[in-house]
């Protein structure tokens, strides 16, 4: 498949997928947020073309568990039995042989509801509310040389993960009671283990393969998908194929993270050294914790950052709440650490009158300092963040950009500017560490990797390709990448937490130094040399010092097919990485405000990471100015609002803000490099890294603006309103 075969139309989705007989499935979910249920659906089953109509009795699915630390009894059941306790939560399934008409069948089916006030909104600090929980204690007089103290609140609104492309999924049941599974998914491998659990199914008797996916940003992360589940039994039950696409309203409304605040204390020496932090977070878990209701206990971990923080007290809650449960979002726990950290960094520069600038090198950890473990648990290695820092700072004139602010300032412009600067750390292949593969030369002399970390649109081949061609003769347009199929690799922790190059290359890179063994022996039978003189020139075996004898690939894979009893040349390795990984960045946004309207607008915005090496520019480059997009939606424009009913308002792209082309700006994004040991690439992860540092430049560049008028502090996103009102409260106050 070519690279741009999305952009040319040309790639098949999920949502693509034809079987010859598939039904389509479409989902009746609950439009109240709390609440009894009785569900009539013979209208609905007498409907034309309608073959089947399941709800939870019918299928007796059990309840998706995913996450130990999670206690069992917050389970979701795939299809809601008795009561409901969420707008969108699953109901009834309607399965016809059209599209068109399973949507006008599941119209017909009736919904009974006694209506019940929520359990719980999660404002009250009620312990019964909470799913889960984090207590850090600080030491007494841990904060006991302070000078200066510091604080500051950041909400994180809910947002959409609103990916390209929605849930869909395709079950092709086998007369042997085998399934195969087409899914939108980031994690083939766990979606096979969960589909199992919750089907009740061998695991060794479901296949799962994951074809091109249209994003997915942590929302496609985790593996028991309750649509998904609902599908693969519906095909079981009927024995026929059945297809899944979920529509935009229900993606919005059911794959959702963030939605958390947090409260910071920073202390603080006059000379800007920190002396510690102490932060407490409120999660919205949604009605059924999740993902996102472990991320606190990311966020503890990282809340150090890049920064030499000698104390750090914690406190989390994740509760429950009558709303959506809330997944992983793009640099979950990570981002929100970082928003936290940033702002009372800040605040400590206005309090000490120091430079936010130097306020921050004055306390990032030097190379010399590591590794360490930091004070909330992080063990960081193979960083250097001033360098990081510099080199930003060399790629940007902040001097003239402060200038130009000042002058508008003066001038009584009304548009005003504003710089905002945030360093950060990110955390990559914080879990499941394991990562195999299998490289094969072909009898044409093409080589093929089996991986099991496929693509959730990161185009994960160019990079493996040129890790093949980086060890044997062969050009990258030679090497054939297949993924995402659970029946050619038994285990794969998928894509997600920054993990895939560095674990699934690191495999491929072990594997293709295996076959070069192999290979070079054969090569010197043919260059009638000694196997330790064969040497890799471009796409030919060479004798070293003498490249003018050499042979192609395709000539040793016939040479070796023709000796007799010649075993395939290929190698399965399996790489464990001992630790995670952690990718430094700077951010520097510059904003500029309308005065009169609160309008926003991001003018320039510059970054530079070390991810180590850098494989694929074009692709890290990629990951992150498109991170940092999402995160200019993030500060500027996405939240996910529900009225105080827990009734979705912004349920369409016409009311959910997604940025366009026309509000990102080009973005400067740049890298150093820093190799890690701790994999025979030198690569950390790269996917997320710009959604953990960018909010945080780009709000502090708004209230930067904003500063000068009275302004200290706007909710996100930064809406006109919101920026219109504080401005208007501000002059209020100084009348």
């Amino acid at each position: 498949m070519r690279e741009d075969a999305a952009v040319r139309g040309e790639a098949r989705f999920a949502g693509d997928l034809a079987q010859a007989g598939a039904l389509a499935l479409v989902i009746v979910s609950s439009t109240v947020a709390a609440g009894r249920v009785r569900i009539d659906a013979d209208a609905a089953r007498a409907a034309p073309g309608v073959v089947a109509v399941f709800v939870a009795d019918d299928l007796d699915l059990e309840p998706i568990h995913e996450i130990a630390a999670i206690p069992e009894r917050f389970a979701q059941p795939p299809l809601a039995r008795d009561a409901v306790h969420y707008v969108g939560e699953h109901l009834a399934a309607v399965v016809a042989d059209s599209e068109a008409a399973a949507v006008d069948a599941a119209e017909l089916v009736v919904v009974d509801y006694d209506v019940d006030e929520p359990s719980t909104d999660g404002d009250d600090d009620d312990d019964d509310d909470d799913a889960l929980t984090w207590e850090r204690p600080a030491a007494r007089d841990a904060f006991a040389g302070a000078d200066v103290t510091v604080r500051a609140e950041v909400a994180m609104p809910r947002l959409a993960v609103a990916p390209m492309e929605g849930r869909a999924a395709l079950a092709v049941p086998a007369r042997d009671g085998r399934l195969t599974l087409w899914l939108s998914t980031q994690s083939p491998h766990w979606s096979r283990v969960q589909m199992a659990r919750t089907l009740r199914m061998p695991v060794d008797e479901i296949r799962v393969l994951a074809p091109r996916v249209g994003g997915g940003f942590g929302g496609k992360a985790n593996g028991g998908i309750a649509a998904y589940a609902v599908v693969a039994a519906a095909a079981r039950r009927l024995q026929r194929p059945v297809r899944f696409v979920e529509s935009r309203t229900d993606n919005l409304v059911t794959m959702q993270g963030r939605g958390v605040h947090l409260r910071g204390v920073l202390h603080a020496r006059f000379d800007g050294a920190i002396v510690g932090l102490e932060v407490d977070e409120r999660c919205d878990a949604g009605a059924y914790p999740t993902t996102g209701s472990v991320e606190p206990g990311k966020t503890e971990l990282m809340a150090c950052g890049p920064y030499r923080v000698p104390a750090v007290r914690f406190s989390g809650r994740s509760v429950l709440t009558a709303r959506t449960p809330t997944g992983a979002y793009r640099g979950p726990g990570r981002s929100e650490a970082t928003a936290i950290l940033e702002r009372l960094l800040d605040e400590l520069a206005r309090a000490t009158g120091l430079d936010p600038i130097e306020v921050r090198r004055r306390n990032l950890v030097g190379p010399a300092e590591l590794p360490l473990v930091t004070a909330s648990g992080a063990e960081v290695a193979d960083a250097d963040h001033p360098r990081v820092l510099d080199t930003l700072l060399d790629t940007v004139d902040v001097d003239a950009w402060r200038a130009r602010r000042t002058a508008r300032l003066d001038a009584g412009d009304p548009h005003a500017l504003g710089i905002g600067i945030a360093t950060a750390l990110d955390s990559t292949a914080w879990f499941a560490r394991t990562e195999s593969a299998v490289v094969t030369v072909t009898r044409t002399g093409m080589v093929r990797v089996d991986c099991g970390t496929a693509s959730a649109g990161q185009a994960h081949a160019r990079a493996f390709a040129a890790i093949v061609s980086e060890v044997l003769p062969v050009a990258a347009e030679s090497v054939v990448v297949v993924a995402g199929d659970s029946a050619r690799l038994r285990e794969s922790g998928g894509s997600s937490g920054s993990r895939s190059l560095q674990l699934a290359g690191s495999a491929i890179r072990l594997a293709s130094e295996e076959v070069w063994e192999s290979v070079r022996v054969v090569a010197a039978d043919l260059l009638e040399a000694a196997a330790d003189d064969v040497v890799v020139d471009g796409t030919r075996a060479v004798v070293r010092g003498v490249p003018a004898r050499g042979v192609t690939l395709a000539a040793i894979a016939q040479h070796h097919a023709n000796r007799p009893g010649a075993a395939t040349l290929d190698a399965h390795c399996v790489f464990d990485q001992p630790g995670a990984t952690h990718t430094s960045t700077a951010h520097l946004s510059v904003v500029e405000v309308d005065l009169d309207t609160g309008a926003i607008a991001v003018v320039h915005h510059a970054s530079v990471t070390d991810c180590g090496r850098v494989v694929d520019p074009i692709a890290a480059r990629g990951q992150v100015v498109g991170a940092t997009a999402q995160a200019i939606g993030q500060v500027l424009f996405e939240e996910f609002v529900y009225d105080d009913g827990n009734q979705p308002r912004t349920a369409t792209l016409a009311d959910y803000l997604v940025p366009s082309a026309a509000e990102i700006p080009a973005i400067d994004a740049r890298f150093v490099t820093t190799p890690t040991a701790v994999n025979p690439l030198g690569a950390r992860g790269v996917g997320e890294v710009g959604m953990v540092g960018a909010p945080a430049a780009v709000h502090a560049a708004v209230l930067d603006a904003l500063a000068p008028y009275g302004v200290t502090h706007v909710d996100l996103p930064c809406t006109p309103e919101r920026v219109w009102r504080a401005l208007r409260d501000a002059r209020a106050s100084t009348t």
